[in-house]
């Protein structure tokens, strides 16, 4: 804003805003008169979120042709996508009848590591119904993003499970389908 003033020409930059139950990215753009400044902020943050994103997915493709064991892939894909996407993450394989055969957890936080390996214990090895958004994003085949409400901690189930999860403290939970030999 100084540099607008101080120069009287127009100034464009991109800002990310972090604090606790909030991140967001704005795009400003800085206009000079005499009278002052005109101050425009665009919402720049799903266009971030996406690069973000399509950077992770890069890298773990990148990374997978690098390793063809399973335990390796799971450990990839989880650490690419802490802290890039989130502040945790649940990385699990299921077989063809969508039964879960392993599992990978990765957490910035290692306290909040320990409450997903609980997690993680809780869930049905077979998922029951598409209540959970990982469990419909495995069956239907594609992301699905939620604000955790009061709808999905009811799903969970047992009241154990809930807790953790709430431990947890999400905003928001992404579950991204991952396909291999179709």
């Amino acid at each position: 804003y100084r540099a607008a003033m101080a120069s009287q020409k127009p100034v464009h930059f991109e800002h990310h805003y972090s604090r606790p139950g909030a991140d967001f990215w704005h795009s400003i753009d800085v206009y000079p008169d005499e009278q002052g400044l005109s101050i425009f902020y665009r919402d720049i943050t799903a266009r971030k979120r996406a690069d973000d994103l399509a950077q992770l997915l890069a890298a773990a493709s990148t990374r997978f042709v690098s390793t063809l064991d399973q335990n390796a892939m799971l450990r990839v894909v989880s650490q690419l996508a802490v802290p890039l996407v989130g502040d945790w993450a649940a990385v699990y394989l299921v077989d063809e009848g969508s039964r879960v055969t392993a599992a990978c957890t990765q957490a910035v936080d290692e306290g909040k590591r320990a409450i997903l390996k609980q997690v993680l214990a809780q869930l049905p090895a077979v998922p029951g119904d598409d209540v959970l958004p990982w469990n419909r994003a495995m069956r239907k085949h594609e992301p699905v993003l939620v604000d955790p409400g009061e709808d999905f901690y009811a799903a969970l189930g047992s009241a154990e499970a809930r807790d953790f999860i709430q431990a947890l403290d999400p905003i928001s939970l992404l579950s991204v389908p991952l396909m291999a030999r179709g």
